[in-house]
């Protein structure tokens, strides 16, 4: 078997000066009350490992969280400046205990990153709100106990590049809106209970490099509209229950280095 290369996609903990929360109504108060409420609704350890989320500790110090100057116009004056908004969660590892339906998604308009992979605890499904999320460009939930489909939604996140959301128990079929993820270059769903055909519009994803769909229950042929990502140099789909034949598509891409089907029909 080829031996599979992990990305990790991690951010670092953003710090910055001490300084009192904007005015009320602002971004970044908004989207430290949405922060404050999904973690009252963690259990166990998680309060612990989220020590730092208090009010009087300012939330671009808080474990996990990145700021960044975002531009803001002023609707009175009609000026534009610079205002600090979270601009990404990274808490890997966490030992987090608890569900994603508490986290109001649409808080966090300026949200890039999104990383709460490896904590093994966060239970419940994906929800369609996470579409709200318009300036995310990394999604790494992998490594937990998220159930239920994968939201088509999804397919509306236009600048996302990277989705993992590999071993965890998600059911249903791939949405075809993955699709529309025109700017994704890495994919993985290894690790679920995934059903249904391998979608065709994936074969659209032309800057896709990598594509991990192993360990799934997957029926049906490997789409030979594949053989339109150019630039894909990984593909991986292990123990599945595919059959029919080997696109020739997939011989024609000269970028493909990796190649894996082994336990299928």
């Amino acid at each position: 078997m080829l031996l599979l290369l992990l990305f990790a996609l991690t951010l670092g903990h953003g710090a910055r000066p001490e300084a009192p929360l904007p005015r009320r109504g602002t971004s970044l108060r908004a989207e430290v009350a949405a922060l404050l409420h999904w973690k009252s609704t963690l259990k166990g350890f998680s309060q612990h490992q989220l020590g730092t989320w208090r009010h009087d500790i300012h939330p671009c110090n808080w474990t996990g969280i990145t700021c960044g100057d975002v531009p803001w116009r002023q609707r009175r004056h009609g000026r534009t400046t610079a205002r600090n908004a979270i601009t990404g969660i990274a808490l890997p590892g966490a030992h987090l205990v608890g569900g994603l339906d508490t986290l109001s998604f649409r808080s966090f308009p300026y949200l890039a990153s999104l990383d709460l992979s490896d904590n093994g605890h966060l239970s419940g499904t994906i929800p369609p709100g996470i579409s709200s999320l318009l300036m995310l460009s990394s999604l790494n939930l992998s490594s937990n106990q998220l159930t239920g489909n994968i939201p088509p939604s999804i397919g509306d996140l236009g600048r996302i590049s990277s989705v993992d959301l590999s071993y965890n128990n998600l059911t249903g079929e791939i949405p075809p809106a993955l699709g529309n993820l025109t700017k994704l270059t890495y994919l993985s769903l290894l690790g679920n209970k995934l059903s249904g055909n391998i979608p065709w519009q994936l074969g659209k994803l032309h800057d896709i490099s990598f594509i991990d769909l192993s360990l799934n229950l997957l029926v049906g042929p490997i789409p030979s509209l594949f053989g339109n990502l150019t630039k894909l140099t990984s593909l991986f789909l292990v123990s599945n229950h595919l059959s029919g034949p080997i696109p020739d598509e997939l011989g024609e891409i000269q970028t493909l280095q990796y190649l894996d089907l082994q336990q299928n029909n």
